[in-house]
C-alpha cells in the first residue's frame, strides 16, 4: 500500500492534504475515490490508513480508517559521515540506498581530497527529495536526514554525541569492529567513510582527537558508495 510522508490536518475523523507533490503522485498512480493509502506526518512515528472520499487538483480529503504507531525500531541508530565523492550521481545512489535501509543521518563533507568545491543548495534539495521518495517507496517509518558540511571540524558536535565513532581501512592487520565494539550493547554509532584519495593527515588527526576507532575492511578497496551501503547494513545487523 502506498505511503505518503507529508503534512496534513485531521478533523472529526477526516484528513485533508493540499501538498501538490502528493496530489501529483496520486495522479500518476491513477488513484481514485475509495482507494486506500497510508499517510504519515513529517517527523512523527504515527500514521493513518486513509480511504479517499474526494480528490482533485486542489487537494485530497479522506476518511480515517485506522490510526497506527511505529511498531518497529532499529536496534541502533547508524549515522554516516561520507567524504564527498567525485560525482553527484554517486551521492544520489548513496542517499537512495541508505534511506532504504533506514540509516538515521547522512552527512556529506568536503574533504581535503574532494574534487568538488561545494554541494550547492539545489543539489542538497535533490538529495533530500530522494531520501523522502525512498522512505515512501519502502514504507519505512523514519526519514533519513541528509546534510552537508565543508569539513570534519564542522561536524564535531555530531561526533561528540555518538557513542562510538568508527572509520575503516584496508590494512588486514587492524582489528575488526566486533573486536573493538560490542554492537549488541550499542544504541548509536557513527561511521566515517573516507573520500576518494583517503583521509588527509589533518583529517586523521581530527578523528584521533575525537576518539574515532580504526577498523579493518577485510583488506578490500571499496568505492565510496559500496563502502557506505555495506558498512551501514553491517552495523545495523551486528
Amino acid at each position: 500500500m502506498r505511503l505518503f510522508y507529508t503534512q496534513y490536518k485531521v478533523t472529526d475523523g477526516h484528513i485533508t492534504c493540499h501538498e501538490q507533490r502528493v496530489i501529483k503522485h496520486m495522479h500518476v498512480l491513477r488513484m481514485k475515490k475509495w482507494d486506500m493509502c497510508l499517510f504519515q506526518q513529517a517527523w512523527t512515528k504515527e500514521r493513518y490508513l486513509w480511504e479517499i472520499i474526494e480528490y482533485n487538483k486542489k487537494g485530497v480529503v479522506a476518511k480515517v480508517r485506522e490510526h497506527m504507531w511505529c511498531q518497529s525500531e532499529q536496534k541502533r541508530k547508524v549515522s554516516m559521515i561520507i567524504g564527498l565523492p567525485n560525482s553527484f550521481a554517486k551521492c544520489q545512489i548513496i542517499v537512495q540506498k541508505l534511506s532504504e535501509i533506514w540509516v538515521h543521518k547522512i552527512i556529506f563533507w568536503k574533504s581535503d581530497h574532494s574534487q568538488w568545491s561545494d554541494l550547492h543548495e539545489k543539489k542538497r534539495e535533490k538529495l533530500s527529495k530522494i531520501a523522502l521518495e525512498s522512505l515512501e517507496q519502502c514504507n519505512a517509518w523514519e526519514l533519513t536526514q541528509v546534510k552537508y558540511t565543508k569539513g570534519l571540524k564542522e561536524v564535531e558536535e555530531v561526533m561528540k554525541k555518538a557513542e562510538h565513532i568508527v572509520f575503516g581501512d584496508m590494512e588486514e592487520w587492524l582489528p575488526n569492529i566486533a573486536e573493538q565494539i560490542d554492537l549488541q550493547k550499542v544504541t548509536s554509532v557513527l561511521w566515517v567513510i573516507w573520500p576518494e584519495g583517503h583521509f588527509s593527515p589533518d583529517e586523521l588527526r581530527i578523528l584521533g582527537e575525537l576518539g574515532a576507532r580504526k577498523v579493518s575492511l577485510w583488506g578490500n578497496i571499496l568505492r565510496t558508495e559500496t563502502a557506505s551501503i555495506v558498512t551501514s547494513r553491517w552495523l545495523m545487523q551486528g
